[in-house]
């Protein structure tokens, strides 16, 4: 059968009819939905998607394999050997030997020994001694750091080169050639004038001794009577004087001299 080419050309015209009532934007969303992308799509709120990675961790197993305490010991002493964990125990070590004036860093307690006043005292000699002939108000630290490997090897921290040298980060140099390093400054303790108060040294202040190039572009130069912030300085001796040692933003104020102002230097620092 022949068809008819009247209703061809009809049947053309009602489709053309029907595609113009369609606008070009319909066509291409449909094209553009219809096909597949290989990329994400772009967030119009300004966000951005970041890919996670290099994410590290380690897994302590205590399912019952180490028996004993000699197990124990031998896996912490493993575990020691990696780098965050030795970070870890050398934090834990600064905080634990720190001495001072009025506190020392290891030391005997009496309190459960049944022995008179005369045995405890030679106990307290002998221990003295001990600690004098380890050197422990110098090499404190690595004493307490020394431990013995699964071997039986002696081993120091990870920091200790030979003999007295240990390897130190920048962070770690306070002073060189007596000039302080990076923000920090050296102060003189001062003794207390109040005669009501049961402290030989004046709290929070004193006269600085070393500072830095910040320090004098503000005025603070060696000789100036400051007020330091509580609990910011740390003990140094250095050639035979006791000071202290903090970093530049932790001085407060700046004083006048009130004519009283003593240096607190006890005669053991000098002997340094």
């Amino acid at each position: 059968m022949i068809p008819d080419p009247k209703n061809r050309v009809k049947v053309g015209r009602e489709k053309k009819k029907n595609r113009s009532r369609c606008s070009p934007y319909q066509y291409q969303k449909k094209d553009t939905e219809s096909q597949e992308k290989f990329t994400q799509k772009s967030p119009d709120d300004g966000t951005v998607e970041i890919a996670g990675g290099g994410h590290f961790a380690q897994v302590l197993d205590q399912d019952g394999r180490d028996r004993n305490e000699q197990d124990l010991v031998r896996r912490y002493r493993e575990i020691a050997i990696h780098p965050e964990c030795d970070m870890a125990i050398e934090d834990i070590v600064n905080e634990a030997i720190v001495a001072n004036e009025l506190k020392d860093a290891v030391r005997v307690i009496f309190n459960n020994l049944p022995y008179g006043r005369d045995i405890q005292r030679k106990i307290e000699d002998e221990f003295q001694e001990v600690l004098r002939l380890m050197n422990f108000n110098t090499k404190g630290h690595d004493v307490f750091r020394r431990w013995y490997d699964q071997k039986g090897n002696e081993r120091n921290s990870s920091t200790h080169f030979k003999d007295d040298l240990y390897f130190v980060s920048p962070g770690q140099i306070y002073m060189y050639n007596l000039k302080p390093h990076l923000d920090y400054c050296f102060v003189k303790p001062l003794k207390n004038q109040n005669l009501l108060e049961n402290r030989k040294e004046q709290p929070n202040v004193g006269i600085v001794k070393y500072t830095n190039n910040a320090l004098e572009a503000i005025g603070i130069t060696p000789g100036t009577l400051i007020t330091f912030t509580p609990n910011s300085e740390f003990e140094f001796i250095i050639e035979g004087e006791r000071l202290y040692c903090m970093k530049s933003n932790d001085i407060a104020l700046t004083h006048e001299y009130q004519g009283n102002e003593e240096e607190n230097n006890p005669s053991w620092a000098k002997s340094y």
